[in-house]
């Protein structure tokens, strides 16, 4: 275990990622479990490339030799889209998989010529740009040497950044109220969870003309290696205009360096839901969500599956006692199906897989079927404190609700 704490602080301190140094309550850590594993798996890349670089030096980049390397890699490597080697000019040789063997013996589509002329005896990590083929695209080149250690050529890989990142992103946020995007430090979006916003440029695009706000905080992110601010801008759906409030930290290689941004919506007045109520010291609201476990409508609603109507009982409590953050409702297997309100709320999360420190804890609080009360990190940030009680409808087990209270 000392060892794998080592191991993490290691790389936190090695991509310059201080952003711990924030507000601890606030400081979402979701934000470094996610820049560790984009992070590891960057680094795992480089280094099977710099092998495979080597593996290849001493050959010839059109042998069926480095044809197949290159193959085997792509087939090793699912986030790649293809991997390739090219002459000092930038000029293709060869490239795998066969689907891409068209671009053969042209001056770069898919690898970025400039980098012959940059660094051609150094790894390289390319900036976003889009191929011949209107794709989207990053490379990350090695060089190849002959026998005699002379300079001939490189190796490369194509990734695509949205692709690349939603195989990481998603399994750390799925069922968490955030969102993440990665931006490069020229302002240009390589990934985010709206398709639409993904090669754009938050700078100089009019999507984002009339949102000062964002472009302000975007000259800080891309100034600073962390951080956090707030700004305004249109919700997932593209449907209204709401606040968010941003935390960023950073990842990359051989010089390219990336913000990765984690945000969440603010609802109204954050301090109103630190603030202390002495009903609540006094028990009057764990009280009332006793009431509301017993509730026969509210156990028809979750017998009958009916979303819409266990979202009215959560709202109808959440607006009757001002001052907490959310309630949610726990199904008796531990998975939490929603809450309200649904930016502060967990969707389908299921606490058996122990993504995050506190997992346990809750999963144990449903197994046990007891009343509870505790303190854990939000995963959107901040310090909460947990009130969960159980459910029952006469002898049937219907799971856990809970509400949530910021802590100061």
């Amino acid at each position: 275990m000392k060892k794998r704490i080592v191991f993490l602080l290691v790389i936190l301190i090695a991509s310059g990622s201080f952003a711990w140094c924030l507000n601890q309550g606030e400081y979402p850590p979701l934000l470094d479990t996610l820049q560790i594993e984009m992070q590891r798996t960057l680094n795992r890349l480089d280094d099977d490339l710099g092998k495979l670089s080597r593996k290849i030096s001493g050959n010839d980049l059109r042998s069926f030799f480095t044809r197949k390397l290159l193959y085997k890699f792509c087939q090793d490597h699912s986030l790649i889209v293809a991997a390739g080697t090219l002459d000092k000019y930038g000029n293709i040789i060869t490239l795998e998989p066969g689907l891409y063997k068209k671009y053969q013996g042209e001056a770069s589509g898919y690898f970025e010529k400039r980098y012959s002329f940059q660094k051609p005896h150094k790894p390289f990590l390319t900036k976003a740009f889009n191929t011949v083929s209107s794709y989207f695209v990053v490379t990350l080149i090695h060089p190849i040497h002959d026998s005699d250690h002379n300079w001939i050529g490189s190796v490369g890989i194509v990734f695509k950044p949205d692709s690349f990142f939603t195989a990481l992103v998603k399994p750390v946020i799925q069922g968490l109220p955030v969102d993440a995007w990665v931006l490069e430090t020229d302002g240009t979006q390589i990934y985010d969870p709206n398709p639409e916003e993904i090669s754009r440029n938050i700078f100089t695009d009019p999507l984002y003309s009339s949102y000062d706000e964002l472009r302000k905080l975007t000259k800080e992110i891309v100034k600073e290696k962390s951080g956090v601010g707030s700004y305004q801008f249109l919700d997932s759906a593209f449907n209204k205009v709401v606040k968010k409030k941003a935390y960023w930290t950073t990842i990359g290689l051989h010089g390219t360096k990336w913000r990765v941004v984690l945000t969440r919506i603010e609802l109204g007045n954050q301090n109103a839901y630190r603030r202390e109520f002495p009903d609540l010291i006094s028990g009057k609201y764990y009280h009332d969500l006793r009431t509301l476990s017993r509730s026969n409508d509210l156990h028809a609603a979750i017998f009958t599956r009916r979303k819409r109507n266990v979202i009215k009982f959560l709202e109808k409590f959440y607006k009757s006692h001002p001052g907490i953050y959310s309630i949610q409702w726990i199904d008796p297997f531990g998975i939490n199906r929603y809450g309200f309100p649904a930016e502060r709320s967990l969707k389908n999360y299921d606490f058996s897989d122990f993504r995050f420190k506190g997992d346990k804890e809750i999963l144990k609080a449903v197994i046990d079927r007891k009343e509870i009360s505790f303190q854990r990190d939000l995963y959107e940030g901040k310090t909460g404190k947990y009130y969960m009680t159980p459910v029952f409808a006469r002898d049937e087990y219907l799971g856990m609700l809970y509400f949530i209270k910021l802590l100061p």
